[in-house]
């Protein structure tokens, strides 16, 4: 990590101990658009977006993590995580008690939520609000700070603490005070008269309240791992058909036509292909989606063929984009693209289809072809604007279109200024453009 990294970091950490939860975040996504490669930022900024309950958000920063860098800490956390699903719908079904006034089961489902740190301010919020219907308001005041704690500045949380300061004109901390006050003088006077009576002391015990540490993430059992073993089968020949002699030309194309489905019908081996989705061959598994697309195939081949499909766009295209990242960190630009096109190719219904988008610009940017970064980093910008990359993909696009297009350039600079006011991409080199016109 370099020193400007260094300094990010560094600030993101201290904004997160002071609870500026969204300044610290802001601080990730600026180290982040430096190199993406920095494993400590992109840890960072899934903790923060697992505390704030995006579970799908932090899920691809540790899954980018873990490709990119094959990061430990990452991969552990994807292992944590996997049970915070359940946790979602728990948090999801207290809401909808909560609104019924069902607050025992709220906090049933609640209390549950708390194992783990996942969505961990949303449920001390709900938890504050429930012991404040039950008039539990110790209980309440200790979830309320839990979550300043990590975002000083949460408008639930500071209007449940000022509701508790105008209940009863008096602090929670004040009434505690109070009533061990009250609790204290009734011994003494209890204490006094029973050793008028009988000569006897009475010893009151104290009472400690203590503050139990909530662990960052509980554990959960390994993921299987699947193999990637490759087994190779020999195909069945078939023997051609033989043509014979004083047949009519029409004879001799229907043998050809004959010869042709045959040596097609030989290709599409079933066998090997559930042996390819059995082992995960994905390259093998690409070749056949691409080489039948438009084919015509019986019911039994085209449920296999669709089994592969849904395969490629499941665990194939982790595959080939995590391939596509080593590429490119190897700096083997060419090599990346390849694996990239194949992943996006079947990301239609992947988390990992905005990120890549993004890196195929940027491998094409780094190979020098500006068509296609400029090709792929316009398609992020009309469908993903408003995620991660969003203000650094219209700078490349400003700057890559300057003195080939400037009128695009001059779009491009625009919309950083009218969408990114505040990004470190408006700077001096996208004024300028803004000024050239």
């Amino acid at each position: 990590m370099d020193k400007e990294l260094k300094k990010i970091y560094s600030k993101a950490m201290l904004c997160y101990q002071k609870g500026l939860i969204d300044k610290a975040l802001n601080c990730c996504e600026k180290g982040i658009s430096k190199d993406i490669y920095c494993a400590p930022i992109l840890n960072l900024k899934g903790l923060l977006l697992y505390q704030k309950g995006d579970l799908e958000g932090c899920r691809v920063v540790w899954n980018i993590n873990a490709d990119i860098n094959d990061d430990g800490a990452s991969k552990e956390y994807l292992k944590d995580s996997k049970r915070d699903s359940d946790r979602l719908k728990l948090y999801s079904n207290a809401m909808l008690f909560i609104k019924e006034m069902r607050i025992n089961e709220a906090l049933e489902n609640l209390k549950k939520c708390r194992e783990s740190d996942f969505n961990i301010i949303n449920v001390s919020n709900a938890l504050a609000s429930c012991y404040i219907k039950k008039g539990e308001y110790i209980h309440s005041e200790y979830h309320i700070e839990k979550v300043l704690e990590l975002d000083k500045y949460n408008k639930e949380a500071l209007s449940n603490k000022e509701y508790l300061k105008k209940f009863g004109n008096s602090s929670t901390k004040d009434k505690l005070l109070n009533n061990k006050m009250i609790l204290r003088t009734t011994s003494i006077i209890l204490g006094i008269c029973i050793v008028i009576l009988s000569l006897r002391y009475l010893i009151i015990p104290k009472v400690q309240f203590l503050k139990n540490p909530i662990s960052l993430f509980t554990s959960s059992k390994d993921a299987k791992k699947g193999s990637n073993d490759k087994v190779d089968l020999e195909k069945d020949n078939k023997a051609p058909i033989k043509g014979t002699e004083g047949k009519s030309s029409d004879d001799k194309k229907t043998s050809g036509d004959i010869n042709k489905l045959q040596n097609n019908e030989s290709k599409f081996s079933q066998n090997e292909i559930k042996t390819d989705l059995e082992h995960k061959n994905y390259d093998k598994l690409y070749n056949v989606a691409m080489e039948f697309k438009d084919s015509k195939l019986n019911v039994n081949e085209k449920a296999l063929y669709n089994k592969v499909l849904e395969t490629l766009e499941t665990e194939g295209v982790n595959f080939f984009y995590s391939q596509g990242m080593k590429f490119q960190k190897e700096k083997d630009y060419v090599n990346a693209q390849k694996e990239l096109e194949k992943a996006f190719k079947h990301s239609n219904k992947s988390y990992l289809k905005s990120h890549i988008i993004y890196m195929l610009g940027a491998s094409a940017e780094n190979r020098q072809d500006i068509e296609s970064a400029i090709k792929y980093y316009k398609l992020y910008a009309e469908e993903y604007l408003s995620s991660e990359y969003g203000d650094g993909v219209l700078y490349n696009l400003a700057v890559l279109n300057k003195n080939i297009n400037n009128y695009e350039s001059y779009k491009y600079a625009s919309m950083i200024k009218s969408n990114f006011p505040n990004s470190m991409y408006f700077n001096t080199t996208i004024k300028d453009i803004l000024k050239s016109k």
